[in-house]
């Protein structure tokens, strides 16, 4: 997540100060999400895996992660994501008080979107053919719908979940009055999952739902969220 006071500006460079700041950061961050963990293993292992996530390191993939954090074997990442014992609803909740904290403002807005990424194979979740908004065809592909936090200082991701298919068919073209897409399900979904803390005066900027498109969260989504 960016800082307003990590902006550089073009021409400018990044000192040593700058990093060991970044990383002191990081630290603090980690430390507040560490309880979540059960074990300390995976609790230790969460926070190379952050570094790594924010490193230079072009695939994050569990092999690169892996190595960038002077392991051998991809085990101990691959373990933390699919088996070890942690609370990712009160990771994502000390996320969003995390947020709040440092870009905190009566006027921000939340801006649910989502982007798609092609596939070959069949076996990733959410996986299917369905319309891919990077190509702007029917294509084999993943796609995820995600909340952003968007204030006069800066904006951060604060949420994202999956867009599942029904029965292996897409249904994300489909609109009648009667029934309403899942990408505009799961923006409610979302929307509702962060927003009895975020603030009464915060409005939802809207470019996949429109007006009526969660008649149980209508108020939510046209209106301040509650």
């Amino acid at each position: 997540m960016k800082h307003p006071q990590q902006i550089v500006t073009v021409g400018a460079k990044t000192t040593f100060a700058d990093v060991w700041k970044w990383g002191q950061e990081l630290e603090r961050i980690h430390a507040r999400i560490a309880p979540r963990f059960a074990r300390s293993g995976p609790r230790r292992r969460a926070l190379s895996y952050l570094k790594g996530i924010v490193s230079s390191v072009k695939r994050k993939n569990g092999w690169q992660l892996a190595e960038h954090a002077g392991e051998a074997r991809p085990d101990g990442m691959q373990r933390l994501l699919n088996s070890a014992v942690w609370d990712a609803d009160l990771v994502r909740d000390d996320l969003r008080a995390y947020i709040l904290e440092r870009l905190g403002d009566p006027h921000a807005v939340l801006v649910i979107d989502e982007t798609s990424v092609r596939k070959r194979g069949k076996k990733s979740v959410g996986v299917g053919t369905q319309h891919c908004g990077t190509t702007g065809q029917l294509e084999n592909c993943q796609v995820s719908v995600f909340l952003a936090y968007v204030s006069s200082q800066d904006y951060t991701l604060l949420d994202g979940e999956w867009y599942l298919l029904v029965g292996g068919e897409s249904i994300s073209n489909s609109r009648c009055s009667d029934w309403f897409s899942l990408e505009e399900v799961t923006g409610c979904i979302l929307l509702l999952r962060v927003g009895g803390s975020i603030g009464s005066s915060i409005y939802c900027y809207k470019s996949i739902l429109h007006p009526y498109s969660c008649p149980s969260a209508h108020n939510r989504c046209a209106s301040p969220v509650y």
